[in-house]
């Protein structure tokens, strides 16, 4: 636990609900646009909140809010993006790493804790995913967190999600497990942002 961690985590929760989609109220439309595309146009806005997976976007959004500085968080993502899913997603390792933030988990016998920018993902497959870790319970390994991008497409929004997580020693890698029992074995974790070096 620290100071960086609850400040990310907090601010993560006050974002809670709000998406882009036609079940939203406006003022939730446009919290959600400021808070994933506070620099493009509007056409942008409009589109990318419509058609765009967001959890690596809400992640970059709660940085920028909290106070953590880079130009990949200061620029249109309209004049950065050049293929879908995959360039948000690497440039939150891309900011981390700038930070000494990023943590391999080949190389770490801790878990990722709160405050903590979590990618998951399956090996040679376009399925990543990023979480923002509001709590964790080593006793159980319940992992509850902030994740943009849940939803349908045309609906995204950001909500509470629960999974276990651990590590699988049958394939030596820490691995999230989902399903409503939370044992169904799912996408491996492949690394984390640590607060404390992303934010003084």
């Amino acid at each position: 636990m620290s100071d960086q961690g609850d400040r990310i985590a907090e601010e993560a929760v006050k974002h809670l609900e709000i998406g882009g989609g036609p079940n939203q109220s406006l003022e939730n439309r446009q919290a959600y646009k400021a808070l994933c595309w506070p620099f493009d146009p509007a056409w942008a806005q409009d589109d990318f909140s419509k058609n765009q997976y967001s959890c690596a976007l809400t992640a970059r959004g709660i940085w920028r809010n909290v106070g953590v500085q880079h130009p990949l968080l200061e620029g249109a993502y309209v004049e950065q993006y050049t293929q879908p899913l995959g360039d948000a997603v690497s440039q939150i390792q891309v900011i981390a790493k700038s930070k000494g933030a990023w943590v391999d988990p080949r190389t770490s016998d801790e878990p990722p804790y709160r405050g903590c920018v979590v990618i998951i993902c399956t090996p040679g497959q376009n399925d990543a995913h990023v979480l923002i870790v509001y709590n964790y319970t080593g006793i159980d390994g319940v992992l509850t967190s902030v994740d943009g991008g849940q939803g349908v497409r045309g609906d995204y929004s950001i909500q509470w999600r629960r999974r276990r997580l651990g590590y699988d020693h049958a394939h030596k890698l820490w691995r999230v497990w989902e399903g409503p029992n939370l044992d169904v074995p799912a996408r491996p974790v492949l690394g984390w942002a640590i607060p404390e070096k992303m934010l003084p």
